[in-house]
């Protein structure tokens, strides 16, 4: 803590300091907590058949990784999917992703079939939240 006295002026730092001590720890989870924001609204969005892609959707941090369970529903939904792991991520990153193999497809769409984003739709939508999840948690 510093105070800093000019005149009759006192500037008070303590929760200032206290605000950059934990910088790194609050970062991180305000990263998790705008992932699974992301996950939730992707998973509203994603289009549904068997609902194997909507349950597939998960987010892996460095700290938490929903990919088994995500991938076991995927698979009762649909056992004939083929499952795929999103990469680890470095430090201060959260991926969000499907588990099943041709998420990709419905995102991006192919020559034979017409794109249902979901993904990206779900990030833009979370993205307008990202401030205020990042003032609650460093500011809390």
């Amino acid at each position: 803590m510093m105070a800093l006295s000019i005149g009759r002026i006192v500037l008070d730092t303590k929760r200032l300091d206290q605000i950059a001590a934990n910088l790194d720890k609050n970062t991180q989870q305000a990263i998790k907590a705008i992932a699974f924001r992301v996950e939730t609204y992707a998973k509203q969005l994603a289009p549904i058949d068997t609902s194997a892609l909507e349950n597939s959707i998960y987010t892996v941090t460095l700290r938490h990784d929903g990919f088994s369970e995500a991938s076991s529903k995927a698979k009762q939904k649909n056992p004939k999917a083929n499952i795929v792991r999103l990469p680890n991520p470095p430090e201060k990153t959260a991926f969000v992703g499907p588990s099943v193999e041709y998420g990709i497809y419905q995102e991006l769409g192919t020559y034979k079939m017409a794109a249902h984003p979901y993904l990206v739709p779900g990030a833009e939508r979370a993205a307008k939240e990202v401030g205020t999840e990042f003032e609650k948690v460093l500011f809390k």
